[in-house]
């Protein structure tokens, strides 16, 4: 749809079917259309938050969109408000086409891009985003369940940002299970003092 002189209500039919779980589009070309704005940027984020199809708009040439604009689709490839919420973030679009963005929106793109699927690229940016793990939240729901599930969690993400420069994985994975361990006071039990068990006489 280049050059179709797309504005808000375009967008919004556009958005109603980016939204539609049937939809198959991968590719999506806006380039040249110059009502194209924040608003509409809005628009477009706001019907990808559950659209795990699409990998690429292009929206280059579209000078009335602004860092306000861009700061939509940041949201909402990474939500930063819980570990939950960027885990359902956006983990399939790729590209906005040969266009200057946002230093953040560009590092998303390329997580993305760069990983095998969108597992990968969830933990990639939970471990970018997330320093602290609240595990002493999650084990009430979960209680010992969770343990070994976060330790291949973490074993499996150590190897996902290897090349990311992302420090301390292993600092985070014991203070993961160091929280999950004080949450659940009655079954570590620790030893106090020095006695020592009576052995039986016979």
């Amino acid at each position: 749809l280049p050059g179709s002189n797309f504005g808000p209500t375009g967008c919004e039919v556009l958005a109603t079917m980016l939204r539609d779980p049937a939809t198959n589009l991968e590719h999506l070309g806006l380039r040249y259309n110059s009502r194209i704005d924040d608003t509409c940027a809005k628009i477009l984020a706001n019907s990808l938050e559950d659209n795990c199809k699409l990998e690429d708009i292009q929206l280059h040439r579209n000078n009335a969109i602004t860092t306000n604009g861009w700061e939509t689709f940041i949201e909402v490839l990474c939500n930063q408000s819980s570990i939950k919420d960027t885990h359902l973030s956006n983990h399939t679009l790729k590209s906005f086409g040969p266009i200057t963005l946002p230093s953040n929106l560009v590092t998303l793109l390329e997580m993305n891009s760069g990983s095998a699927d969108n597992t990968e690229a969830a933990m990639r940016k939970i471990l970018h985003h997330h320093i602290l793990f609240d595990m002493e939240r999650l084990h009430q729901e979960w209680n010992l369940k969770l343990l070994p599930v976060a330790v291949r969690w973490f074993d499996r993400a150590r190897g996902c940002v290897e090349d990311d420069r992302v420090p301390g994985v292993n600092a985070r994975k014991l203070s993961a299970i160091f929280q999950f361990v004080r949450a659940l006071p009655m079954m570590f039990v620790p030893v106090r003092g020095n006695a020592k068990r009576k052995r039986s006489v016979i």
